[in-house]
């Protein structure tokens, strides 16, 4: 009887170990009946994520520290919306975009991106491997219209597709494939102008 109870165990333990990884949209589903671990482990998968992509789009830590977790206290609420055949990873940018949109509404201010932001070093998948120039770029980058330098650090930064940017961005995917190659023209002119 023993052997047959640590046959079982052994079973039982190659059996998890061998499990395939959840992906996030089977994480999401299972925190559908109210389950806070595969929650926190979507937090922990996409917190560094978030937090970037709101430092880069309201320019401060503070407002990015209190956008990521407005984010995730948004995306607990609403897990019961999300369906798992679609990609986690757009509707979770959709709620940290929504959720600084509404901050600065709220506010009623423009907030202006100075030049000398530091950028950090995620570099467009056509740069450099080179730090220092990345940040370079992404410091000319910000000089760009905001749309436009949105569209370019979701799509090379984030590594989104066209398709995945423009549903982050609320816009036609034709509409956000418009506004990539004017930033990557705009992009283009100001590196002329510049020492690069």
């Amino acid at each position: 009887m023993l052997t047959t109870t640590l046959n079982s165990i052994h079973v039982l333990a190659a059996a998890q170990s061998s499990t395939v990884p959840e992906t996030a949209e089977q994480l999401a589903a299972r925190c559908r009946d109210g389950s806070l671990e595969p929650f926190e482990r979507l937090v922990s998968a996409f917190e560094n994520r978030i937090y970037n992509f709101l430092r880069h789009y309201t320019g401060n830590d503070h407002d990015a520290q209190d956008l990521t977790q407005e984010t995730f206290v948004r995306a607990w609420r609403n897990i019961h919306r999300f369906d798992p055949d679609r990609d986690f990873t757009t509707w979770i940018f959709v709620i940290a975009r929504r959720a600084a949109a509404n901050h600065f509404r709220a506010r009623k201010t423009h907030v202006e991106l100075t030049e000398d932001f530091e950028a950090p070093g995620i570099a467009p998948s056509q740069a450099t491997a080179d730090l220092d120039h990345s940040q370079n770029l992404w410091r000319i980058a910000r000089r760009l219209k905001p749309r436009h330098y949105e569209a370019l650090w979701l799509h090379y930064a984030e590594d989104f597709s066209v398709a995945q940017a423009a549903r982050v961005m609320g816009l036609t995917t034709i509409h956000a494939k418009v506004l990539l190659h004017r930033a990557r023209k705009e992009l283009a002119d100001k590196l002329k102008n510049s020492d690069l």
